[in-house]
């Protein structure tokens, strides 16, 4: 078993106008665990994100995950992350529109789901050994729950060799 605790700091870099950066700080405090019970190896990681964007919001974030050697060439990784939100949330979405003229309608002004925005994600990987030390790395994350602008799919793909 171990245990460890974690401390981040992201600094607002890049241009807002480029959309390029968050704009705003950002910092992480986590306790991590981890055991090894013989080829399987559970996580534990618990925190919380402080932010000072006028438009975002702290968060608790929960992550628990596990890998296990599946054979000498090859380890499954799967977990689950979350981050609960904590505050109200700071965007109002606007009210139906009326139009009144040739007659009265009226249309929702958005399809955004005034829904508090908890995220929940799941991920699916692994690690091959190929040839002389070589490991190709290969993950899936994707939402379990939707909320906001997120895609639907991501992966990686990574490529680890001894030189």
């Amino acid at each position: 078993m171990g245990a460890a605790l974690l401390a981040e700091v992201r600094l607002p870099t890049g241009d807002e106008a480029d959309l390029l950066g968050v704009g705003a700080t950002q910092v992480r405090a986590m306790a991590l665990y981890s055991a090894q019970l013989g080829t399987f190896s559970p996580h534990l990681n618990l925190g919380y994100a402080a932010r000072t964007g006028a438009l975002q919001r702290d968060g608790i974030v929960i992550q628990g995950a596990f890998d296990n050697l599946m054979t000498e060439w090859a380890t499954l990784a799967i977990g689950v992350e979350s981050e609960i939100q904590v505050g109200d949330n700071p965007f109002v979405l606007p009210s139906t529109i009326e139009i009144d003229q040739p007659f009265v309608r009226q249309f929702r002004a958005t399809n955004i789901p005034n829904a508090q925005g908890d995220l929940l994600r799941a991920s699916v990987g692994g690690k091959f050994t190929v040839r002389g030390g070589t490991v190709l790395v290969a993950n899936a994350v994707f939402p379990l729950r939707k909320v906001g602008l997120q895609p639907d799919f991501t992966w990686t793909l990574a490529l680890d060799f001894p030189f």
